[in-house]
Parts: C-alpha cells; structure tokens; sequence
C-alpha cells in the first residue's frame, strides 16, 4: 500500500472567472467539487468523491469478437427513445479519434483519465510538469475532457509527457518546448450536464472566448486548445468516405455520439469507436537483447540494445513487441530520466489487428508508456499465488545474494525463510494466506495487519497478487549483473562469489565468455574448470531409462541405494546420487574400481574425501552425455536417516523436521538430535527408515508418494 499525504484541499468556484461561466436553462455545475489532491510515491493523484466525473468511454461500432464479430452494436428501442435518435450512425455526430493521452482538465490540474478507485472513489494521475503558460489557457471551474495531442502517428512523444521531470538533463524550458507541440483537443465539458449538441455550442464559444483573450495578450506561442471538429452524419455512405478519408490521412479512427447523449463515466452505448486497428495494454515483463542491426551496447554500456520487450496482458497471454521502437527509445530505454523511459513492470499501449484463437494479438506494434492505466492480472486458476510469490522473492534474493553489500547475507536469509514458509503453506490466495504462513514458520509480526501491510515481503505478496508481478522482482532478473551470475553459476561448482568476481574484476557475463577470457579462465579452480568444459552436457536431464543403467552399473561394483527423484520413481533427475554403507575405506575402494569400470567412464573430480566422492563421468555407451555423480558413504548407525534425507523431495524432508521439532528432536542425515542435548533419545533404530518417519509423527510414506 502507498502512504497517501494530504495536500490542502481546494473547492473550486468559477467566481475568479465569470466571463467563463457555462450558463443554460438545466443546470451550471462546478468542477470539481470537493476534489483533493493527494501524495503518493512521489506522484500527485486528483481524487474526486464517489459519484465525482470521469471520462466517457466507448463501446464498438462493430463486434470483433465472439457469434457476433463484424456485426454493427444494435441499439434497444428503450435507449432510442431515451434520447430520440436513430441507429448509429445517421444523424449522429462522427469525429476524428485522436493518437494521444486522454485527459480531464479539473478546472484548476491537468490529470490522466480518471477511474474509480477500491472505496469507489474517481481517481487520476496529475501532469505534474505542465508549463505555466498552457494552464493558463484553460478555463479555471470548467472542466474539459480531450485528448492531449502532438499529431498523427505521434503517440511515443505524447506519451512521453506523463514521464517528463525536471532533472539535469531536462530543464524548465526543455519541458516547456516539448508542450509547444502539445495540443489540447477537447471533445467533451464534465461540467455541462445537458445534451451533447448543447454541450458543444457552450463549449465552443467558450473556447472562442479563450482564444480571443490568448490573441489579445499578444502572446508568441500558439493557442494550445482546439476543439475537436464534429460531422453530423447523413448516411452510411457518408460514415464509410468519412473513415476512408480521415484514416487514410493517419487518423486511428472515428468517433460517434448520440446527438441528445448526456455526459456518462461510464461505457456508453452513445459513444462508439470505429478504428482500423485495436489497441490494448500490457505489462512489461523483460527486456531482450537486439539482433542483427540491433546488436550493439546502447548509451550506457550496463545495458544493451533493447531488440523487443516480453509483455503480458490481463489475461495472462505472454507475447513479445519489438515493432515500434524507435533507435532512440532501443537506445534509452532503460534510462529513467527519459522521456521515452520503459519500466519493467510498467503498462505499455500497443495496436494490433486481430487476436489469434488463443488470445495472441496480431502484429502488435508498441505506441509508448501508461502511467494512467494499470494492469491486474487474473489470479491463476487455482487462486494459490504461492509459486508466483517464490519465483519472484528468489529473484530477489538472488539479486541481494549478488550485490554482496552490507547486511547482504542477513536479508538473504530473510527472504529465504519467507519462501520457505510460504512453500510449506497449503494455499497462498490472499495476502492474509501470506501473513499467517509467516506467523506459523515463526516470524511474530504481531503488529501486522494484512489490509494494510508493512512488512517489505508482505507489501511484494500484495502487488504480485493484485498485479501478478513484482517491479523489484522484474528489475532483478533483467539486472545486467543479475543475469551474468545466473549465467555463470550455472557452471558446476562457480558460486555467487566467483559469478560476481568474473563479472565486476573480468567484464565476464556468460560461459562463452568465460572460455575466450583467457586471464577470467586462469583464476578457476580445477573443479570449476572441469564445470565448465562439460557445462553443455550437466544442464540436461537424466532420463529414468538411463538411471536404471546408471543404478546397475554402481550395484555391480558395491550394493548401494540410487537416491533423490530415481528413488521417488520420477521420469527423470538431476545428477546420480548413490549411498554406500561402511567405513573409511569405503568411498577409496568403491572409487578405485569406478575408474577400472568398463561400463562407466570417470572424466573428472569435483572433491574426494572418506565420506564422499562428487565429480563427472559417463556411461560407455555411443552418445552418452557426461553427468554429475554423487558417491556418499554413511556408518550404519546413521544410513536410515541419509537415505531418508537424499531420497527427498525437498517439501517432506521440511515437514518431517517440523514434526521433529514438535517432539523435542533436531532431525538431520546424521539422525535425531535431542533439545536439550541432555535429554535420551529414545528412538527406533537408526537404520531403519519405516521407524524413523513412525517415530517422529509422519508415519511411512511410499518414497514416490514424498511431495
């Protein structure tokens, strides 16, 4: 949740003005009334109390979806008589739709189109950097809904201006060049409550009016506002030539309104859109790298040449959009004093032409940044976010993990216990679900409410779930040093430390990378180089066909238990990991023989010691690949609990040493350690895994049964 400051609200009144009144025989309205402006995250917000005005949205002229797609919007007799006019479109009004930002001016700030809030209330982002000579254009009590405007084809830098700060970069005055460009289209007054013909012959002269004291003040800029032209429709044939005529100059399209319409903050079936193209938004997921003539370092040689940009829309489709992007925005994109300026976890406007049967848009073409329209994506199917929420609190970590700053490891281990408790947790569905799973792995959090959480990790949990993403999480993985140590460490035995070192010593940022940097390459470990030269074949998975290979050729040498997901009878696993039982010598004979094997091929060692052997080898077969071998050895007395340990998965091993817990014990490979130490175990036999599980409160599961 945002901390929301007051700032001095204002009651607006047209009294300062009253050349500008609207006056006509139904009503004249202030706007708007009682609205306050608000401080959130450094933004201003405008908030208008429940039943405030906000902008008139459109239905379709034509269905493009479902039974009815290409059918014009038939209207009830109801609404016809309602407002006494006929079918869409003869005797309404058409005008041209306009490429830009939709605004309201309140009679006193410019805002973004404003929509209702959680309490009902309407709600839009103000135009901060607005020069304070375009304000002074506009009407002070009267309110005005148009489109903010550069010209056809212009979208990118209209929608630039919601971003524009004052910064080095940009000044006062290079603000206030770029909105000498800007043009307020105005189609429609709030504040006016009678019919829209009314509505624009007031609107009109009042405009004129505005206009003539701009031109009396011999001022040098041009008059900003401008009201959009309207054509009453004779025909269909009229509406056709009129849409041919107005697209085929560039403009997105028509609008049409009900000659008699009042003005509604609502979808309305007296204001209908017909355009060529659709257009939609959607939240950027992640950067991606240009190619070809797109591939090359950008500004900042942190960052690289953005190719597209993976997006999601609200119905949870994932698609990339690389058309659109200008060499400026591929260059500076990443820059958050730009104008142009992507955020990941942002909200950006695209146009396409159809959708796919599943849901994928077509061509879609990138038109520039929303900050007036946000995203909520659907919850997934089964309403449990827990996997989302650990994806991205891991994302997270990682990034804290390769920071290595101060405190580094104390928040890592923050965010680890968080994902653990939310991994033993049977269903994460609201932020409430997240607090409670906390509280029960041991975090107190007693002054933490879950409707108005503070918490950093519940705040996180609250945007994945209201948003379905995480802006930390999202900057994380597209980090340029996040991504190099998840690259590196992808190679067996590189950990975060060595990852950061290549990085920040070596400018290193993949294997590829590292292979060519012959000094990076020199300051590896045996083991690590050994990692990497057999890095491509390690990253696969091992089938379960061949782990009975595997499993038969260790047995031939020593009698053993294959463990992990071959033990849990699942279709494949990550490396092969093999238990012995025995003494010190074990592990040395059991090894001597591996290397003589004529059915196993040893290629390198990661560590040897007593207890365990831990390196690469391959089955001498035509077109085995290399694989990750695990060789331990336990005393008898301790074997049960190995073999319980290895056999996993990860989740059982967790709950089986919560229940270890509740009875008094630590619960380890090693076997059950009393608390306090003094006291006796009285115990099952150690080697015996049923009794174990029976004896700490589980009872015995089937190892393919162990989630």
């Amino acid at each position: 949740m945002y901390k929301t400051q007051k700032i001095v609200p204002q009651k607006l009144t047209l009294r300062d003005r009253p050349d500008l009144t609207i006056k006509h025989n139904m009503t004249t309205r202030v706007f708007p009334e009682n609205a306050q402006l608000v401080q959130e995250n450094s933004k201003q917000y405008v908030i208008f109390p429940k039943g405030g005005t906000g902008v008139m949205l459109a239905d379709k002229l034509y269905h493009t979806t479902g039974d009815k797609a290409g059918q014009r919007v038939k209207l009830t007799e109801k609404l016809l008589n309602q407002f006494s006019c006929t079918q869409p479109g003869q005797g309404w009004y058409a005008s041209e739709k306009f490429d830009g930002l939709r605004g309201i001016w309140t009679g006193q700030e410019l805002v973004a189109r404003p929509s209702k809030d959680k309490d009902g209330n309407m709600k839009g982002k103000v135009f901060t950097e607005v020069p304070s000579w375009f304000k002074e254009a506009l009407p002070r009590g009267v309110s005005l809904d148009g489109e903010i405007w550069m010209g056809r084809g212009k979208f990118q830098q209209v929608a630039g201006l919601s971003n524009l700060k004052i910064s080095k970069k940009q000044t006062v005055d290079d603000i206030s060049k770029l909105w000498k460009g800007v043009k307020f289209m105005i189609f429609d007054c709030p504040s006016d409550t009678g019919p829209f013909k009314e509505r624009m012959q007031r609107l009109t002269a009042l405009v004129n009016n505005l206009r003539s004291q701009w031109q009396s003040n011999k001022r040098d800029i041009e008059f900003p506002l401008e009201i959009v032209s309207n054509y009453l429709v004779k025909d269909d044939d009229f509406l056709m030539k009129l849409y041919r005529k107005l697209t085929e100059a560039g403009a997105e399209g028509l609008m049409l309104r009900g000659p008699n319409n009042l003005y509604e903050t609502k979808r309305s079936k007296m204001l209908l859109k017909m355009k060529v193209q659709d257009d939609a938004e959607a939240v950027v997921l992640e950067y991606l790298p240009g190619t070809g003539k797109y591939d090359r370092a950008s500004s900042n040689p942190s960052y690289f040449m953005l190719g597209a940009m993976k997006c999601k829309m609200a119905n949870g489709v994932e698609f990339n959009i690389g058309t659109g992007l200008t060499d400026e925005i591929r260059l500076n994109y990443w820059d958050e004093e730009y104008s142009h300026y992507i955020p990941i976890g942002g909200t950006v406007n695209f146009s396409y032409m159809e959708l796919t049967d599943e849901g994928i848009p077509r061509h879609p073409a990138y038109r520039g940044v929303r900050t007036d329209v946000t995203i909520n994506a659907p919850a997934p199917e089964d309403g449990d976010y827990r996997e989302m929420i650990n994806k991205c609190l891991q994302d997270i970590s990682d990034s804290v993990r390769s920071s290595r700053e101060s405190n580094y490891a104390f928040k890592v281990a923050k965010y680890n216990k968080a994902i653990a408790a939310f991994k033993n947790a049977e269903r994460i569905s609201s932020v409430a679900d997240a607090l409670q799973a906390l509280r029960d792995s041991g975090e107190k959090l007693e002054k933490e409410k879950p409707e108005k959480p503070t918490s950093s990790i519940l705040k996180k949990v609250e945007e994945i779930i209201k948003t379905g993403a995480c802006a930390e999480a999202n900057k994380a993985r597209n980090n340029p040093r996040n991504k190099a140590v998840r690259e590196l460490t992808k190679i067996q035995q590189v950990g975060e430390a060595k990852a950061v070192k290549l990085y920040e010593e070596f400018s290193v940022q993949t294997p590829d990378e590292l292979l060519e940097n012959q000094d990076a390459f020199a300051t590896l470990t045996d083991a690590q180089k050994l990692g990497l030269q057999f890095l491509r074949d390690l990253s696969h998975k091992i089938p379960r066909s061949e782990m009975d290979q595997w499993n038969a050729a260790l047995g031939e040498i020593a009698t053993g238990v294959m463990s992990g997901s071959y033990r849990r009878n699942k279709s494949e696993s990550g490396d092969v990991d093999y238990l012995l039982c025995g003494g010190d010598k074990v592990i040395s004979v059991f090894v001597a023989k591996l290397e003589k094997s004529k059915k196993v091929e040893v290629l390198g060692s990661f560590c040897k010691g007593e207890a365990q052997w831990q390196g690469v080898a391959k089955l001498r077969k035509k077109g085995s690949l290399a694989r990750h071998v695990d060789i331990f050895c336990y005393p008898k007395e301790t074997i049960g609990y190995a073999i319980l340990h290895a056999t996993g998965s990860g989740n059982f091993n967790v709950s089986c040493r919560k229940k270890a817990i509740e009875k008094g014990y630590s619960l380890s490979q090693y076997g059950l350690t009393p608390k306090p130490k003094e006291l006796k175990l009285r115990g099952p036999p150690e080697e015996d895994e049923r009794k174990i599980l029976e004896f700490i409160g589980v009872g015995y599961v089937e190892p393919q049964d162990r989630v």
